[in-house]
């Protein structure tokens, strides 16, 4: 029940940013200059790392990071780590981290393909590309744990994919080498 209740403090953080940005005319996506960010469903989110039973898991990275809000909600589970190239998202990210004073998160501001995620058991992606444009081989050389690919779009295909998850109005599954 607590970790619910943690769960709807992080959401509604999330649902006032995102109406924020609409009252300014904008939606929550963006291009970043290398990317695209669009903020997930963090209910789905919620679920999805209930079905993963992500707390199996010592620490978790999301690769694209955006706002940071798959990052917290993640963090209701395991240490999470976010990278993000944006320097407006990833201030987002820490601004809500102080708010929502969540200690086991971290957000890094780095293009992700220059980072190792070898050291992380499982990562998180909501792709902007297919994944043959050079992130598939970054996951063949330092992947040691599991992918989770959020979206119907742009999923590995020399990864093994050992679930599938159907969420509300989304789709993920779970990858290895």
């Amino acid at each position: 029940m607590l970790m619910e209740k943690r769960f709807q403090l992080i959401k509604k953080e999330y649902d006032d940013f995102d109406r924020s940005l609409l009252r300014e005319g904008r939606l929550p996506l963006k291009d970043t200059g290398i990317g695209f960010w669009n903020a997930a469903i963090s209910q789905e989110v919620f679920e999805l790392f209930n079905k993963l039973k992500l707390q199996k898991y010592s620490h978790f990275l999301d690769l694209g990071s955006g706002d940071g809000r798959v990052v917290m909600i993640a963090s209701l589970f395991t240490n999470a780590t976010g990278i993000e190239i944006d320097r407006e998202l990833v201030n987002k990210s820490a601004e809500l981290q102080r708010i929502l004073d969540i200690k086991n998160v971290n957000f890094i501001h780095k293009n992700f393909m220059e980072h190792d995620i070898s050291r992380h058991d499982v990562v998180f992606i909501n792709p902007d590309r297919p994944m043959y444009r050079g992130l598939e081989d970054k996951l063949l050389n330092e992947l040691k744990g599991q992918l989770i690919v959020y979206g119907h779009h742009f999923h590995p295909t020399l990864l093994q994919k050992k679930k599938e998850f159907h969420l509300d109005a989304n789709y993920a599954a779970l990858y290895t080498k």
